[in-house]
């Protein structure tokens, strides 16, 4: 990871305030190589990159194998240019969870009680219902989402004020989208590490694939926000979507556990077409609520509705994705300002053959 996040992190810690951003640029590296898609292929992205223009998008990254095969640029943006990734900032969670629970610090479904004995859930909440997003931990969009996002800040130490908060149903019955699970989660982390959750994810993830990133969300007590907390480019967040295609696997290095991807990929009995942080390619849980991030459930895949299984994706507010579609060897990055008509199912029909 580059200097300058790590300044404007403690800078954010010791003013007690949320680091709203950097704009220093990330420049772009060597890591990819640049090739020209299959005709075939060019015409998909073009028609992709069209309907991102029509839709508010600002860039699209698409990375085949080892190189950047295409890129689309609105003209006003430099690409290198830190974004906001909102709530795609939660995919980086699972890999979190992975290089702990291998390292035999973390275990997936053991009680979070067992760590937080002051968990107002309850002793059945397991890192991998937090995760799932499956907890039953009562959400507070109020308190934990906008809060020194939208408005002013008035909650302090979120981890805390998720810890206290009680559950609404059987932990593992019923998926819910939120915050709160991943307030929970990064206190379990920092307690069984004794460290920062970002200052893990620097050392065990970001570093060893060169990711940069121009900012992180925190909370006035320090804590990372690992809901929503990453600024950074599609470049750098390219990155990471290769780590997780490859299954952990960065460069002929072994960065992640083998079995990452199916990890992340693979949904609960609440939500299928949610896996641990990421979005899959699968029916949606009958239940789940998922209108707000864009995406669509009518009995088929929420991003496809015709092919491609495989395929995942980390999706944020205003637009932001990371797609992954492994049996085409495709990582897609897209940033966007944001257009409520935008569908996900419409982009990927018109991305992918």
């Amino acid at each position: 990871m580059k200097f300058a996040p790590v300044v404007f992190g403690f800078l954010a810690v010791a003013c007690g305030a949320q680091l709203d951003f950097s704009d220093v640029p990330l420049p772009r590296d060597d890591t990819f190589g640049v090739s020209t898609p299959a005709p075939v292929d060019q015409g998909h992205f073009d028609d992709a990159s069209a309907y991102l223009q029509a839709h508010n998008g600002v860039h699209m990254l698409v990375v085949q194998g080892t190189d950047i095969v295409y890129e689309w640029t609105r003209s006003d943006y430099d690409p290198v240019t830190p974004r906001h990734l909102f709530s795609g900032t939660k995919s980086f969670s699972c890999a979190l969870g992975a290089v702990l629970e291998q390292d035999g610090v973390l275990d997936l479904d053991a009680s979070v009680m067992d760590t937080i004995p002051e968990l107002a859930a309850g002793p059945d909440v397991t890192a991998r219902h937090l995760l799932h997003f499956t907890s039953g931990i009562e959400q507070r969009w109020l308190s934990l989402s906008t809060d020194g996002m939208a408005e002013e800040q008035r909650v302090d130490d979120k981890y805390a004020f998720a810890v206290e908060l009680d559950s609404q149903w059987e932990s593992g019955s019923k998926f819910e989208y939120g915050s709160s699970h991943l307030m929970v989660f990064g206190e379990l982390v920092s307690r069984l590490t004794d460290s920062d959750p970002l200052a893990v994810l620097d050392t065990r993830v970001f570093e060893p694939i060169g990711m940069s990133y121009g900012g992180w969300h925190r909370d006035p007590e320090g804590n990372a926000m690992l809901p929503y907390g990453a600024w950074t480019t599609s470049y750098e967040w390219a990155k990471f979507g290769v780590l997780i295609r490859d299954d952990g696997m960065w460069q002929g290095e072994r960065v992640l556990p083998g079995g990452v991807r199916d990890a992340c990929a693979t949904g609960s009995e609440a939500n299928p077409s949610y896996g641990l942080t990421w979005w899959l390619n699968a029916p949606l849980g009958e239940d789940a609520d998922i209108g707000a991030i864009g995406l669509d459930g009518d009995g088929q895949g929420i991003l496809h509705p015709t092919g491609y299984p495989d395929a995942f994706v980390a999706a944020g507010h205003n637009g932001q994705r990371l797609y992954i579609v492994p049996s085409l060897d495709l990582v897609v990055a897209v940033l966007s300002d944001g257009d409520r008509t935008f569908a996900d199912r419409e982009f990927a029909t018109r991305l992918l053959p």
